[in-house]
């Protein structure tokens, strides 16, 4: 049902053609795995501003704040600072640099799932690679538009190591990963 009402919205309701600028924000939750239980966090982009302009957005420079990831647990919390060095590398970076409109929404309307895929880069301390997300959940509703991203994030092609604690519990190298994100016409 709510995919039929998305898919009606998006043919109903195109995406604008974007000859202005929109405020962005983003919230993050990424899940995890250990040998003693699952977690979940938590996090948030800072600000950010996307250009419009006959159907191709600009979108800058995307940062979060490592020290402001949250699991709700305070000792995990300095574990994962510490895995991102987060005194050195205090922020990830994403960026999509310019987004085709028209190809996203034949992307959207030719899946069976109203999903279609974006490849950003995405560097985590000093290492930038290209990661292919899945956008799904898109709705443009007058002058906002929403969506979420998706990726599977391998702590290892970061050069991460996974955070333990007295040897015997370990977290596991996938983390998943869902952006939710806003755009708000100025």
């Amino acid at each position: 049902m709510r995919l039929s009402i998305i898919f009606i919205l998006l043919f109903v309701f195109p995406f604008p053609s974007l000859s202005a600028d929109y405020h962005g924000n983003c919230s993050i939750v990424f899940q995890g795995s250990s040998t003693l239980h699952d977690f979940e966090g938590k996090a948030s982009c800072q600000p950010f501003i996307v250009s419009g302009k006959a159907g191709v957005m600009t979108v800058p420079e995307v940062r979060v704040a490592i020290n402001e990831m949250d699991t709700d647990n305070s000792k995990r919390d300095v574990r994962m600072r510490e895995m991102f060095d987060s005194e050195t590398y205090p922020l990830i970076f994403g960026s999509t640099g310019q987004v085709l409109l028209d190809e996203v929404r034949k992307a959207l309307n030719e899946s069976t799932d109203n999903t279609s895929e974006i490849v950003f880069q995405l560097k985590i301390r000093d290492i930038e690679q290209p990661v292919t997300a899945v956008l799904k959940n898109v709705m443009e509703t007058g002058s906002a538009i929403v969506a979420d991203l998706s990726f599977a994030l391998f702590l290892p092609d970061y050069q991460l190591k996974p955070p333990s604690f007295l040897g015997l519990i370990r977290v596991g190298k996938d983390v998943d990963v869902t952006v939710s994100f806003s755009l708000d016409a100025q």
